[in-house]
């Protein structure tokens, strides 16, 4: 039997609709499975604007750690270290090669401005070293002793030659009280004074002349490590005999007068200020003290997580979720490789998985780093 017209147009109504709706149900699907990688990749990016890393080379060719990591992920920035003895793969070698390489690696960042850091507090601790063809630079302590002009000066040449070769962040100065003489920070004049007062003066005076051609700077290392015993490169170290609490003054004074960028912790226990936990561990320190009590409101970046301190206790994946909760925007990582920052990304992304760290907590972080690269 032949169909009538009327039939045929039926039919065809018919399959029409069912072809609509597999089509709406296939593009629904596609918008959560897009939404859903969406979300993944914007949380990825988060995770990786609370990094800062390291790697060797004194070059970023393509196919190197450096390239593979800053094309695939918008770190918050690089960390670089000079080459000496004992450390012929790290990053600085001659003023041409660092500049060069500081310019590749912006180029690689693309549309991600990157935080390019250093240490250099003058003195022993400095990665832009005279020994390579630098300029040379007072210690913090001797800095501490020029007369204001003198410093506006000495500041001034170390912040030119950093810009000069395209850092934006020193990881300095120190605000650290010179309470115990014989510490391995103080025997090397690395801080400014045993008086609260001239640490501000003079922490305020070498942040200044940072500001005034752009570059960023990090307060450390809180709460405070000028009466440590110890190192905190070779294990845990105890302050809880030692510490005084006139030590967070010249962070309280830096904070009101708006000098800090960055707040960089300390790998230091104090057991009267938290019983557990080492302050760059530490709720009670980063958030109870800085935030609440300092009413400190930017970034905070963990000293080197490759440090004794921390990697010879504790899991990396329990020391990132405790420093992520304490209230840490910036994991300092050094001399790591590809293999490791990836890990590091994975490793974050099971702790909200798992509910241990609240993707609020990475966005707020993220936020605040994203905030202060548009400072620069």
């Amino acid at each position: 039997m032949k169909r009538s017209s009327l039939d045929i147009m039926i039919w065809m109504k018919i399959m029409l609709d069912k072809i609509m709706k597999m089509l709406f149900v296939s593009l629904l699907l596609c918008l959560v499975s897009c939404t859903h990688v969406q979300k993944k990749e914007n949380l990825r990016d988060d995770i990786a604007q609370m990094i800062v890393f390291a790697c060797d080379g004194t070059t970023a060719e393509k196919g190197s750690d450096f390239e593979r990591l800053l094309s695939q992920h918008p770190f918050a920035g690089v960390i670089l270290f000079d080459t000496r003895p004992g450390f012929p793969n790290r990053n600085i070698e001659t003023p041409e090669g660092l500049k060069a390489l500081t310019a590749r690696l912006q180029q690689i960042a693309g549309d991600n401005k990157l935080l390019i850091a250093v240490d250099q507090e003058g003195g022993k601790v400095a990665r832009l070293r005279s020994q390579l063809g630098f300029l040379k630079h007072p210690t913090p302590s001797e800095f501490n002793l020029l007369s204001k002009e003198q410093k506006s000066i000495a500041a001034g040449r170390l912040v030119k030659e950093l810009k000069s070769y395209g850092i934006n962040l020193n990881l300095a100065p120190l605000v650290d009280v010179n309470r115990n003489p014989r510490n391995f920070i103080n025997k090397k004049g690395r801080t400014f004074s045993a008086l609260n007062k001239e640490v501000v003066e003079s922490a305020s005076q070498f942040i200044e002349e940072h500001h005034k051609i752009g570059l960023l700077t990090s307060i450390k290392h809180f709460p405070g490590h000028g009466s440590s015993h110890g190192d905190s490169h070779h294990g845990m170290v105890d302050v809880t005999e030692t510490w005084h609490e006139n030590e967070l003054e010249p962070y309280r004074q830096l904070i009101k007068k708006g000098k800090v960028d960055i707040v960089m912790s300390a790998h230091i226990f104090q057991r009267k200020l938290d019983p557990k936990y080492p302050a760059t561990l530490s709720n009670k320190i980063i958030t109870g003290i800085l935030r609440e009590q300092l009413n400190y409101q930017g970034v905070v970046i963990s000293d080197d997580l490759k440090m004794k301190a921390i990697k010879g206790r504790y899991d990396s994946k329990e020391a990132i979720a405790l420093m992520i909760n304490a209230g840490i925007d910036l994991l300092l990582i050094s001399q790591s490789n590809y293999e490791e920052i990836t890990q590091t990304i994975k490793i974050i992304e099971e702790l909200v998985a798992e509910g241990k760290v609240s993707k609020e907590s990475i966005r707020e972080s993220a936020d605040r780093v994203r905030a202060l690269k548009e400072s620069l």
